[in-house]
């Protein structure tokens, strides 16, 4: 009986060896992990970058802030917080579409700057954000001529079976 319980005790300190460890995993799917979890909830990608220096290395991955979900983000241009503005740097810089939407719009409207929105709402919208297809669409109907009509209804046909227009007017208006 005691021979028994000895060789399970060594083959449970053989499998703890043996098992997976996180830094064992390929830095790739550490870092789409970590791009899901951003994807979902700041807060929790915070916490899981605090968890292991692994995952901290995979959170500074570009397609992580490609991911990153804005939704709960507050933005109110210019940005006074040095760390919040770095973060929307790196996320627009990192092709998020949420944050290309944002500034986009930021610069078109606010700023007047129109060519560097359009462009920034044209890269959105080739995301496949709904808010940029919307706002970038229209822009394009009211305001490129007749050579950008075609283009411009095709994308808002697409808009309006895939999302909504009037979703996308409600958002905008909210935002």
């Amino acid at each position: 009986m005691s021979s028994s319980l000895s060789i399970t005790k060594r083959t449970r300190k053989k499998r703890n060896k043996l098992g997976t460890s996180i830094e064992s995993l390929p830095h790739a799917l550490l870092t789409e992990v970590m791009a899901q979890v951003a994807s979902t909830s700041l807060v929790d990608l915070s916490r899981l970058k605090l968890s292991c220096k692994y995952f901290l290395q995979a959170a500074d991955d570009d397609f992580v802030f490609e991911h990153a979900s804005l939704d709960k983000f507050y933005v109110v241009w210019p940005m006074t917080d040095r760390h919040a503005n770095l973060f929307l740097m790196r996320c627009k810089k990192s092709g998020n579409p949420e944050a290309l939407y944002r500034q986009g719009m930021h610069n078109y409207f606010s700023l007047g700057l129109t060519n560097s929105g359009f462009k920034l709402l044209k890269r959105a919208a080739d995301k496949k954000h709904p808010e940029a297809t919307y706002v970038y669409t229209i822009i394009m109907l009211l305001c490129c001529g007749s050579q950008f009509k075609k283009q411009g209804f095709e994308l808002l046909s697409s808009l309006k079976s895939t999302y909504g227009i009037r979703e996308c007017r409600t958002k905008i208006r909210a935002g």
